[in-house]
């Protein structure tokens, strides 16, 4: 707003004084006068709250388009369930510990991220167990 109007908030240490409550050192740990900030930004902003619109939106509609994974895609996922299921077998011997744990969920979220897009993942040149497997 200060971009497009600079009238509109003023300069940086009236704004400060009017809508933040300060500590002795000058930083806000606060807000206050929300309303005249508020009434303020009204003519430029559009505010509709959702139960103000609710009714008029569609039902929700949920599409799934299931597609098949590149060669790419197939390897690099079959890469990192790999890791995933040695980590798995570890966990049923013993409690993970929390670089494991940290790994196991890294890893999980590599095969959601390969599975949600078209485009391939950069590939890791070494992980914390040695060089990652390679495909040719």
């Amino acid at each position: 707003m200060d971009f497009l109007n600079p009238s509109v908030l003023g300069p940086l240490f009236r704004f400060n004084r009017d809508f933040y409550e300060l500590d002795d050192r000058g930083r806000p740990v606060g807000y206050r006068n929300l309303d005249q900030l508020h009434a303020r930004f009204q003519p430029w902003m559009l505010r509709r709250r959702k139960a103000d619109v609710e009714t008029e939106l569609p039902e929700r509609t949920d599409r799934n388009h299931f597609v098949h994974l590149s060669d790419e895609h197939q390897n690099r996922y079959a890469d990192h369930a790999r890791i995933v299921l040695r980590l798995v077998k570890l966990a049923r011997r013993r409690p993970l510990t929390k670089e494991q744990q940290d790994k196991l969920q890294r890893e999980l979220a590599m095969l959601r991220m390969i599975c949600d897009t078209t485009s391939p993942q950069p590939r890791r040149e070494e992980d914390e167990d040695g060089p990652h497997p390679r495909r040719r």
